[in-house]
């Protein structure tokens, strides 16, 4: 099974770094703690992965149903949606599935804007096909759709929550706690 593999336990004067990115430095006095954090990590995006990888073949599949849409611009827009998750679902397959010793710089700050990457674009992509299926007068679909978007954002508040638990200082992940009762969080990136 392929997985996201986070690397880079670098020692240096007594201390194993760990960089997920520029802005994101971790110290540890052991190297079984570093690597143990790198691991818990690896597991966390893997398990992203996997959603994203659900929620992109739930993408592709109202994509197809509406693919002869008679209006070209949300026609090309949610191809350009479908093509950036899709490469950047095959990127981090890509950088979690290679072994070779050659390849050994530190993919780590691609991997966390790739995965808020796609949570964005399947949102946008999502918005896409709910302004369709209203054009069509299709509520059934709509609701399906609402339903994922919804799916995707509590994941987005969970990935949040992740990223504040290990201290990344700098996310595209805003969450504001909202006082209407229909929406307890609104997401802004």
């Amino acid at each position: 099974m392929l997985k996201v593999r986070l690397k880079s336990v670098i020692a240096f004067k007594n201390k194993y770094v760990v960089y997920l990115d520029a802005e994101n430095k971790y110290e540890f006095l052991n190297q079984r703690k570093a690597k143990d954090f790198l691991r818990h990590v690896s597991k966390e995006m893997t398990a992203c992965l996997f959603f994203l990888n659900e929620e992109f073949l739930e993408l592709s599949r109202y994509y197809r149903h509406y693919f002869l849409n008679d209006d070209h611009h949300l026609r090309i827009r949610l191809q350009e949606s479908v093509n950036f998750i899709d490469h950047n679902i095959n990127s981090l397959l890509r950088n979690g599935a290679s072994t070779s010793p050659a390849i050994e710089d530190n993919r780590n700050t691609y991997t966390i804007r790739a995965i808020e990457g796609c949570f964005f674009e399947l949102l946008s992509a999502y918005s896409l096909l709910i302004d369709i299926s209203r054009k069509r007068m299709d509520p059934l679909t709509r609701q399906k759709i609402e339903l994922r978007s919804r799916l995707t954002k509590l994941y987005m508040i969970d990935f949040k929550r992740f990223e504040e638990k290990i201290n990344i200082k700098y996310s595209h992940i805003e969450i504001e706690e909202v006082a209407e009762p229909s929406a307890l969080y609104r997401i802004s990136g």
